[in-house]
C-alpha cells in the first residue's frame, strides 16, 4: 500500500528554518534577494500565525541557493534591483 505523503504547513516551516540555518544567510540578506522586507522573513522563521507559512518560492529559493558554489553566491546582489516606472 502505498501513501503518499501530504506537505503540511508545519513541514514547510521546518524546512524553512533548516534550509535557512545552513544558507548562513543573515534574515536581512534573504529578504533584500526575495524583494521582501525583514520583518517578513522573521515572521516566516517564528512561524507567527498571521503571516501563515513560507511561500513556495522562498523555500525553493533556498534550496536553490545551497547548490550554488560559495563563489557564484559570493556574486549575487544583496538585494533585488528596482528599475523607475516609464512614465505612461
Amino acid at each position: 500500500m502505498y501513501i503518499q505523503h501530504m506537505n503540511t504547513a508545519a513541514d514547510d516551516q521546518r524546512e524553512f528554518e533548516l534550509l535557512f540555518e545552513k544558507s548562513g544567510l543573515e534574515q536581512k540578506q534573504l529578504a533584500g534577494l526575495l524583494g521582501k522586507t525583514p520583518v517578513q522573513v522573521n515572521r516566516w522563521l517564528t512561524g507567527r500565525k498571521d503571516s501563515g507559512a513560507p511561500p513556495f518560492y522562498a523555500i525553493q529559493f533556498l534550496r536553490m541557493y545551497l547548490m550554488l558554489p560559495a563563489s557564484a553566491r559570493a556574486h549575487l546582489p544583496s538585494r533585488i534591483i528596482t528599475y523607475p516606472k516609464k512614465a505612461a
